[in-house]
């Protein structure tokens, strides 16, 4: 199975190194957790809470 940085690569695609290693880690977890929630990806409100900011962005 490929890892989620072999699927999709931001480099280029964000306007700063921080959101893409945020983005990478938001991939990574909705992979690993194999649901597409929010929700159901994350361990805690402050987890969702800046994932929701990203999206937002």
């Amino acid at each position: 199975m490929e890892t989620p940085k072999q699927l999709i690569n931001f480099e280029g695609e964000l306007r700063d190194k921080r959101l893409v290693t945020r983005a990478d880690k938001l991939v990574s977890s909705l992979v690993i957790s194999r649901t597409s929630s929010v929700h159901g990806s994350t361990n805690s409100k402050a987890t969702q809470k800046g994932f929701y900011r990203f999206l937002g962005e």
